[in-house]
Order: structure tokens, then sequence, then C-alpha cells
């Protein structure tokens, strides 16, 4: 089997399908910025730059350029962890707060067309399919 013909294929068909699960646009962020503002937003709330570099597995560093970005754009801020002065702790304003819902909701619109077009019996085995690939990598991280 042609694995990487498939993958392209993948691709091709995401590209060109009328209902997008993830907005088109212009990015006002980059992925690693939207990553962090998803995490503050619907996991976890007030953490130090390093869960958000485990979690999204990606540099400290990267974390950090990410976090000065989104600082001057007002999306998050930065403030002493209450209980040890030492720590930083990042925080989600409410401005970074409703522009990541407002995201989340047009990316799920979109996965909704998507769904909706393949059918209840394939849109259910899509997300099994997916639910699969998580298990994979969770299993590949813990052995």
């Amino acid at each position: 089997m042609d694995y990487s013909r498939l993958a392209e294929e993948v691709f091709d068909s995401i590209r060109r399908h009328k209902c997008r699960p993830f907005p088109d646009e212009p990015r006002e962020l980059t992925h690693g910025e939207m990553g962090i503002l998803m995490y503050l937003t619907h996991h976890r709330d007030g953490v130090p730059a390093g869960e958000l570099s485990r979690w999204l597995r990606i540099t400290t560093g990267r974390v950090a350029t990410a976090l000065n970005s989104l600082e001057r754009k007002r999306f998050i801020e930065r403030r002493r962890d209450d209980g040890d002065r030492r720590r930083v702790l990042v925080h989600v304003t409410e401005a970074g707060r409703a522009f990541a819902l407002k995201r989340h909701e047009e990316a799920k619109r979109g996965m909704e067309c998507l769904l909706r077009k393949l059918g209840e019996r394939d849109a259910k085995e899509f997300v099994r399919i997916l639910k699969r690939i998580h298990e994979m990598n969770r299993e590949t991280d813990q052995g």
C-alpha cells in the first residue's frame, strides 16, 4: 500500500472541500499561539510556561516567543504565583478567551459541516479512527 499517496489524497481532499474544518483566512496568531490560548481557555488557566511547553510539545524558547507575542496582543498576562513568588503563571485575558472561543466555534462549525456531509455511519467511523490515533500516540508517549 502506498501510504504516502494516501496521505496526499487526504490533504488534497481537505484543501478542496467547501466545508473546511478550520478557517482559511489569514491567521492573526501562529499555530503555537493558538495552542496556548486554547489550552488556557479549555484546559487550565494560570499555568507555568513549562506546562505549556510539555502540553504542546514545543521548546520553552518557542513558548517564550509565543507568550511575548500574545502579551503584546493583550491575550495573556503573566503574574507571580501567590503561593510561590518565584513562579510566574500565564493567564488568559478576557480578550484572549473571547478570541479563542470564537475561533473554536468557527472550527466546530466547519467540522460539523464536514461530518454532516460524511453521513452518520462514516462520521462515526471517522471519529473512531481519530480516537484510535490518539490512543496510539498516548501509548507511544508512555512506552
